[in-house]
Formats: C-alpha cells, structure tokens, sequence
C-alpha cells in the first residue's frame, strides 16, 4: 500500500518534470519576479485541471525528461541529467524552487523571490465596494443603553414626576413614594426601600423630589430593566457594605449583580404593614418574622436555579416572580397569589414544622423529620437530606433549619414542579456524577422494598419495577438516567415517589389520577387540605399546639382564611 504522502510527493515530481510544464513555469516565475501577476491564477487553474485527468500506462511509465541547463549547454551530470533539473535525487522543496528562472546555477542555484507583500492580489480588486451614502439607507437597530447613561424613557419619567410635586423641595411620604413607584415601573411594596435609598443617599432623613430624582438618575443609569432596578434598589437600601457605591457622593457606580435573602426583610415587612389581605397580622409581631422567612425562602425556591441563594436579574427575568409582585398590588386577597405569598400555605408550612420541632428550637432532628408524612420516607433518604445535599448553610448535618424545611415541603408535596425534580435528583445521585445509574436505583428500590414486607405487601422485583421505570421514563442511555430524562417524560412524580416514599408509592400504585390533577398543583391540593384539617383541629387535644391555637384564632379574624 503506497503512502499518501509519497503518491503527493510522486505527483508533483511528475508535474514538475514534464518539459512544457517546466518551460511555463520558468517563464512565469521570471513574470512573478518583475511584478507581472497578470493571467497567473488563470493558468495555474488551467494546469491542475489537466493534471488531473487520468494518465494512460504508458504516460505513467515514461521516465521524465531531463533538461540541460542553459549555462552549460548538454555538458550534463552523471546520471545524464542537468544540475538544474529536477531529478529524484534532491529533497521536494529543492526540486520545486530549483530552476532556470534566473538564468542559471545547479542544485544549490538561487531560488526565485519570495513574492514581495507590497505586492496586492487581482482579486482584492473585485471585492463588492458599498457607496459611501448606502448607510443612510439602513435603519437603526435598538441597542440598550450603556451602562452609566440614562435611557430616555426613565429621563422621561423623571421629568414628569418633576412637574407633579409644587416645589423640588417637597417632602415626600410613604405614600407619594408609592405612587412614584407605581410611575417608575417598580412595585409599590418596594417604596420603603426607596425612602431608605433616598435617605442613604442624601443622608437626610426627609426625603424631596430633588432627593429622589438624584437617586434614581444614579441608579438608573448603571441598570435599566425592571429586574435589574430590583436588585439594585434592595441591595443599595439594606445593605451597607453595597459595591459599586462612591464613598464620598454615595451615589451608584458599577453593576450591582445579585441579592441575597435578607436584603428582602424591609419588602417583606412592608407587604406585612400595606398590604391589605394581611391586616389581621399586624398585630402579632410574633409570627412576622416567620411569615417573612417562609416568602423569601419561596422566592429563591422558585427563581434560584443555582441552589446558591442569590438572585441575579437575569434568573429574576426568567422566573415568574415580576409577573407574582405585579399581581400582589392587584389582588385583595393575598391567599389567591398562591406562589410566594399566599397566608393559607404560611400557615401549613409552618404548623407542620412546629408539630414535628419538639423542643422549639426552630430546627429538627432526622429523627423528628422521619415522623413527617406518616413516617413514609426511607431511611436512605433521611441519611441523604442530612448528609448536606440540600442544605443551605443554616443547617448542620444533626439539624435542618426552618428555609430548609420550607424547601422538603415543596419538594416533597409537589414532585411535578421543576425544583422539586431538581432536589430529589440530588438526594438520588450518590457518587454526585449528574446521573442515576441502575445500582444507585437498586439501592433505594430495596429500601422500599424491606418497607412494604413490613407492611405485609407484595411488590414486583427490581428487574421488573426497572423495565417498567425504563419504558416510562424512556431514558436517551439505556444504562443510566439524567435529570434532562426526567423532565422530559412528565413522570417525575411517579418516578421519585416510586424510590423514596412509601407510602405516596402504596397510594399511586391503588388509585388513578382524577382529572381535577390537571388543573390545581399537588402542592395547591396539599395546602388547601392540610388548611382545612389544621383549622379544625381541636388545640386542647394536643399541649405542643399552642402555636396553631394561637395562628387559628388569627385566621378566624379574617374572612380571608377561610374557605
């Protein structure tokens, strides 16, 4: 078998050694050398087209021709061939740039010039020209503005609220800054951010038109749409040591990139103060605090794709959470914004975590979150969710903190929602590798499986329970299963409580879905039973639940609790 690389070098030798072929090209490299390009690329096209016409036997046969050089007339070498020629003696490059294109010398002759680079191509002469007024023809494309530059929309609005108030030094109240926010595209729960914006700004404790214009002229400028303005506003209000800020006019200088949770506390106080479905809660400050921490642990539940409990306005943009506050202005009653919000599922969260919480310590032991759900979870899953998987940095591996029992809840109630897929992929992975493979399925289906024997009930093996998940779930490796598979087959809820809860599994297994499932979530479907069941228990049968007592007697106070 011939090499490519010696069939290359075979043809070009016999390119080169054709007489008519040398002749044109000692004659065109003497052109090349005077500055002559013309017809060059022409004819080089012309010549690789015809070598590469198949040769007959005899052509390929024939030895090629020497030449003599014409310095020493047909005094030739020994092998009967000119010093000049190109015979197979030399290396390739030498046989290339050899030649009589400068009259003379042998193998080690002069090689013709390199082509010079103030030398241009025939062809950048055919390049397409564009009239020089074309460009008025082309309209302009929108581009955002840059950051540190005001958009004339928000100039704009500032100009209006300028001319609404009597006078640049008119103090502003709660009110007026809410109205103002409502111009200005933000929600109104945020106006007491901004009083403590415009403060911080100023360093003033009233606040003027002149104040507010000067504060979100600066804000404004470094960032543009309405989540961006979010982030910014929170963290420039709640926090002191917020980057980007100039030390001397405090005013914004760079990109405020990310929020975390308790930059959120003074909006959530706010929407505890104004907001008019949650007027029953004023007075008990008590349950304030865990009523706030139960709607930003939501919030981050449903726009934190990171697991890393910070917000970015671009995962804001993406999550339904503009579409939620806009809503919150809207809507009376609070327990219809269902998402983040609403007091109805504040009330279950947090009365199932206080029943399982025994000593009231605001945290609960994997002994303790084994009682919840009838004690349905297996014993692998409560080792995984305490191994630190899914925990934020409030729990320790003995512990699970109250955010993160928030998230457990609505995983575990609702595994159709993405987050909840996301967090039970996690307890799954063992080895952390991104996918389940069939032994880390195994593991978890024998633990299920020594919870029904237990309860006296016949299952189907791993062989067969893994056909039936493999079909059903229609995974694109047949070896192993990624979170992407999951989600795409819509069976997540199957799939997971088929491995982690027994009793969810029992319940699948002997009863069809209603088609009432389609229209409310699990979760929504779990919150309003739970509601009910936990609003009509007696508190004098139960000495721990003082608690509910206490939020029961709340929820009877406004008609807006009760279905």
């Amino acid at each position: 078998m011939v090499v490519p690389e010696r069939k290359l070098e075979q043809f070009i030798f016999e390119f080169l050694s054709d007489p008519e072929v040398f002749d044109r090209w000692s004659s065109r490299l003497t052109r090349i050398e005077a500055g002559d390009w013309s017809n060059t690329d022409s004819e080089v096209a012309a010549e690789a087209t015809a070598a590469a016409r198949p040769k007959t036997p005899s052509q390929l046969s024939s030895p090629p021709v020497a030449r003599a050089s014409p310095s020493s007339g047909n005094n030739g070498s020994a092998a009967g061939a000119s010093p000049n020629s190109p015979v197979a003696g030399q290396p390739l490059s030498r046989r290339i740039m050899t030649g009589p294109a400068n009259g003379g010398g042998g193998a080690g002759g002069p090689r013709a010039p390199r082509r010079s680079t103030d030398l241009v191509s025939p062809r950048a002469h055919k390049r397409f020209s564009i009239p020089g007024d074309a460009h008025s023809f082309v309209p302009p494309f929108y581009h955002k503005p840059h950051r540190g530059s005001l958009s004339e929309a928000d100039a704009h609005l500032l100009d209006e609220l300028r001319d609404v108030f009597d006078g640049p030094h008119t103090e502003l109240v709660l009110d007026d800054l809410e109205a103002i926010c409502r111009v200005l595209g933000v929600c109104i729960y945020f106006a007491a951010d901004l009083a403590a914006a415009c403060r911080r700004f100023s360093g003033a404790q009233s606040i003027t038109p002149h104040i507010l214009d000067g504060f979100w002229r600066s804000l404004a400028s470094q960032h543009h749409s309405e989540s961006e303005k979010m982030v910014a506003l929170l963290v420039y209000a709640n926090d002191d040591d917020c980057p980007h800020v100039d030390t001397t006019t405090r005013a914004i200088t760079g990109f405020i990139k990310a929020v975390e949770p308790k930059h959120w506390r003074r909006f959530m106080q706010n929407v505890i103060d104004r907001h008019p479905g949650l007027e029953f809660l004023i007075d008990s400050p008590d349950y304030h605090e865990r009523y706030i921490d139960t709607a930003i642990a939501r919030i981050y539940y449903l726009a934190d794709r990171n697991w890393s409990r910070i917000l970015t306005a671009r995962q804001i943009e993406r999550s339904p959470l503009c579409a939620i506050l806009e809503s919150l202005e809207e809507e009376f009653n609070i327990n219809k914004e269902q998402r983040v919000f609403s007091y109805e599922h504040f009330y279950v969260i947090y009365t199932s975590f206080w029943k399982l919480d025994k000593d009231h310590d605001l945290s609960i032991s994997q002994r303790e979150l084994a009682l919840y759900g009838d004690g349905g979870l297996s014993s692998l899953v409560l080792d995984r969710i305490f191994s630190g998987t899914v925990f934020s940095a409030d729990s320790t591996d003995e512990d699970m903190a109250y955010w993160d029992f928030v998230y457990f809840v609505l995983s575990e109630e609702d595994k159709t929602s993405a987050q909840a897929a996301e967090y039970w992929f996690r307890i799954m992975d063992l080895d952390g590798d991104g996918c389940l493979s069939m032994f880390e399925l195994e593991m978890f289906y024998d633990e299920q499986l020594n919870r029904l024997d237990e309860l006296g009930t016949e299952a189907m093996n791993f062989n067969d329970m893994l056909c039936q998940i493999l079909d059903m779930i229609n995974p694109r490796s047949p070896t192993i299963i990624r979170l992407m598979d999951i989600k795409r087959s819509g069976k997540a809820k199957t799939f997971f409580n088929t491995f982690i809860n027994v009793n969810k599994y029992l319940y699948m297994e002997e009863n069809e879905a209603s088609d009432d499932e389609e229209k409310i979530t699990d979760w929504v479907r779990f919150a309003q039973r739970e509601y009910i069941f936990l609003s009509s228990e007696d508190p004098d049968d139960d000495d721990d639940l003082d608690m509910d007592a206490t939020l029961d007697r709340l929820s009877t106070r406004s008609p807006l609790l009760l279905y």
